[in-house]
């Protein structure tokens, strides 16, 4: 499979799961404002909101601009040109686009555990 068709299917992918999502949350709120789908309603309700929207569209959102990095700047198969330094480290080849998205992903959740309500 080539790099580019690749790099579609899971843009598609992705692109999917966030409107899959989406439907989920939009029956979530349509059951909240009319009374029906008791069950969906009971379950987002007693489940921790961070755990259940949060956490998996920061996932998504952090993949999104590894994704748009790449786009900008496509990744090179040489390893010279796919580098950066970055917390006194230098990372090259594979490591630097999972860094960056590890990197987002925490970032992403950290600012949630700090707006989110303590429980």
């Amino acid at each position: 499979m080539s790099n580019d068709l690749a790099k579609s299917v899971v843009l598609w992918v992705l692109v999917g799961g966030v409107l899959i999502y989406a439907v989920i949350l939009g029956l979530y709120i349509m059951g909240s404002a009319f009374g029906c789908l008791k069950d969906l309603v009971k379950f987002f309700n007693t489940a921790a909101p961070a755990f259940v929207f949060h956490l998996p569209l920061s996932a998504a959102a952090a993949f999104g601009i590894v994704l748009v990095f790449d786009a900008i700047s496509p990744f090179a198969k040489d390893a010279s040109s796919l580098s950066f330094e970055a917390f006194g480290a230098k990372f090259s080849g594979p490591a630097a686009p999972a860094t960056i998205w590890v990197v987002c992903y925490l970032s992403f959740v950290a600012s949630l555990r700090i707006v989110a309500p303590k429980t």
